[in-house]
């Protein structure tokens, strides 16, 4: 059992000290409608929302980065992965978001995280994670 728990432990103490490294950040996903306005009641089948999130980045270079959202069914099957990249500046605070169209009801998990590059998958910050409710 202790093996388990020790290289989870590193595991998380890396990807701390590594969004301490680079000062990017990424704050906790939002789910928005087209206006950018929180969604409150709950969401319909068909109904096209974004997921929302502010990267900050306090380094005094530039940083590349890539946002990927995960969204998985009450199973855990992926039901969507999408990806997006780009660059911020020293200083600079960033907001963005993927949309979806959900076409199945059901609760998802959606599951945020900001890495340095597709291909390294070095983790600027660590994951966060938001539900939503599909009817």
């Amino acid at each position: 059992m202790y093996r388990i728990a020790i290289p989870l432990l590193c595991i998380a103490l890396l990807m701390q000290s590594q969004a301490q490294a680079t000062g990017t950040t990424l704050g906790e996903p939002t789910l928005v409608d087209a206006n950018g306005m929180p969604i409150s009641g709950h969401i319909n089948v068909n109904q096209k929302f974004y997921i929302a999130t502010t990267l900050t980045h306090q380094g005094d270079t530039a940083q590349q980065f890539v946002y990927i959202v995960q969204i998985a069914d009450e199973s855990g099957s992926t039901v969507l992965l999408k990806w997006f990249g780009g660059e911020v500046g020293p200083d600079q605070r960033l907001n963005i978001a993927v949309s979806w169209t959900p076409a199945t009801s059901g609760t998802y998990t959606i599951d945020t995280f900001l890495w340095d590059g597709i291909h390294a998958q070095n983790a600027l910050d660590s994951n966060k994670l938001v539900m939503a409710s599909i009817s």
